[in-house]
């Protein structure tokens, strides 16, 4: 696979990475950083990085953040006050960041965006990806990474990268409810189907995005042995279905197709 390169970006990243404490070169870099990474139709990849440091904000900061200044046939990079950056530096990562992508190819065909490499960020915090062409969100922290298909052209407002804590999307449940109640998406008929051999009462169903909004609730569900619940409402993505019953809650990670 080809490799992108730009010195002049590297450089500075070295200036950025060392000399935040000339004094301390001992001292361990604790900053979250997120290395996305970007492959188009003509298999050239591009990697972009975001650190979390207190001394930077969400705009163009001397020293945190570099320029894209060679810019590949097809190629992706941070969008900053209307300019194409490599390198981002901002004060905080968590679920109240959005960072803005712009690409551009020169062929249409299979593009995917990816997490290259992660460096001191918590097992909590989602990554997800949010295409705006449909509105779905696309969790690629947990897996390979988005793909999709994309013609030639250049898109400033179709990318933004978000992050959310799943503890508010937990996956925990309670007792020996998880063994009276199962349940599943079943993408070949896009429903819930929910197995409740025992009868427990269900109060309701909810579908959470992976940003934790709920994006559909079903209530008086009625108390069956097998239950199927209809989302053609839903576009394609990673969501969390979670169940409330009487005695606790049920939670789980699916992928709607």
């Amino acid at each position: 696979m080809k490799k992108s390169t730009h010195k002049p970006a590297l450089l500075l990243f070295l200036i950025i990475t060392f000399s935040s404490n000339v004094f301390a070169q001992s001292y361990e870099d604790q900053r979250p950083k997120v290395r996305l990474g970007f492959t188009c139709p003509e298999n050239t990849h591009r990697q972009l990085l975001v650190t979390a440091d207190e001394n930077a904000t969400s705009g163009v900061d001397f020293g945190y953040d570099a320029v894209l200044n060679t810019e590949e046939p097809s190629d992706m990079y941070w969008i900053i006050e209307n300019g194409n950056f490599l390198i981002q530096g901002i004060d905080s990562i968590d679920e109240n960041t959005t960072l803005p992508l712009g690409l551009n190819t020169i062929a249409n065909g299979m593009c995917t965006i990816q997490v290259d490499e992660l460096s001191n960020i918590p097992d909590s915090l989602e990554i997800v990806l949010l295409d705006k062409n449909d509105n779905t969100y696309h969790d690629i922290k947990n897996n390979s990474g988005y793909s999709f298909n994309i013609g030639s052209g250049t898109y400033l407002d179709r990318f933004e990268l978000h992050f959310s804590e799943n503890n508010s999307l937990s996956t925990d449940t309670f007792g020996t409810l998880e063994k009276d109640i199962q349940f599943y998406f079943a993408n070949n008929s896009k429903t819930i189907v929910i197995n409740n051999p025992k009868l427990k009462e269900i109060n309701q169903v909810e579908i959470f995005n992976m940003l934790g909004q709920s994006v559909s609730i079903s209530k008086n569900i009625k108390n069956q042995d097998k239950i199927k619940l209809n989302t053609n409402n839903i576009s394609g993505g990673t969501y969390i279905i979670e169940i409330k019953t009487n005695d606790g809650k049920l939670s789980k990670r699916v992928l709607i197709k």
